[in-house]
């Protein structure tokens, strides 16, 4: 019969097993067919606004356990009198499946001219990018 006289290997590797396991996502999560609108319905798409207007991203979540996060961020890419890839809003909830809509409300005077996007997050990793512009 063979004993093992220095067992230390194992808790290693045991050790390395939970970490690596603690680590990987294996959730089903995703958005279904995510949209930009200029209505909180997702029904008017849109890939271009005016400069008072509000942009609407809506997405529907599937697959999603309860504490699910879906965040949305909004960047001015190439605008007049901003900064590059400014962040003009942020949003982040806690849900399960179902439908998110997202929200950007014009600031005083409007939108500045130029290209946007908005990138969506599930759980902390980006799964989408959006773009549009305002004219």
């Amino acid at each position: 019969m063979h004993t093992f006289r220095n067992p230390g290997w194992l808790v290693l590797v045991l050790i390395a097993a939970s970490v690596l396991a603690c680590s990987i996502d294996i959730s089903t999560a995703h958005f279904a067919d995510p949209v930009v609108a200029k209505d909180p319905q997702g029904e008017e798409r849109a890939r271009a606004y005016a400069p008072g207007e509000t942009f609407y991203c809506v997405v529907t979540l599937k697959d999603a356990p309860d504490d699910t996060r879906a965040k949305a961020i909004w960047r001015a890419v190439e605008a007049a009198g901003q900064a590059p890839d400014t962040v003009i809003g942020e949003t982040e909830v806690t849900s399960g499946s179902g439908t998110i809509t997202f929200e950007a409300a014009p600031p005083d005077g409007g939108w500045p001219r130029g290209n946007y996007r908005v990138e969506l997050y599930l759980n902390g990793r980006k799964t989408d990018t959006i773009p549009f512009q305002v004219g």
